[in-house]
């Protein structure tokens, strides 16, 4: 089940109203964010929404030569999916995938 709300938070870009989960998983809110490594619960605007948390943190050092295990993305990466300065964006896809996530401009 907890694959299932991870892949419908994900598919939704990584937010959904609490009830709209609720009323399509047919699941608990206690159920759903009794994972607080993967789920989080929030209130922005005052509507409850449940998102999907992760240990993948940005890379703050300037120059890391890439082995800190955080993510490394430029500007371009961001806007396109590409980055020039990278041998492969393929490498970026797949950290986020491992730790279930996914791009928001695919």
């Amino acid at each position: 089940m907890e694959s299932d709300i991870l892949k419908f938070i994900c598919a939704n870009q990584g937010a959904v109203d609490t009830d709209y989960l609720v009323s399509n998983l047919g699941c608990s809110v206690s159920d759903i964010i009794c994972n607080q490594e993967k789920f989080a619960s929030c209130l922005p605007f005052g509507q409850p929404k449940v998102v999907v948390r992760t240990s993948l943190r940005l890379c703050r050092a300037k120059a890391c030569e890439g082995s800190c295990g955080g993510l490394h993305l430029c500007k371009s990466f961001l806007f396109s999916g590409f980055c020039q300065f990278s041998q492969s964006s393929l490498y970026v896809t797949r950290s986020f995938l491992r730790r279930g996530l996914c791009l928001l401009h695919r």
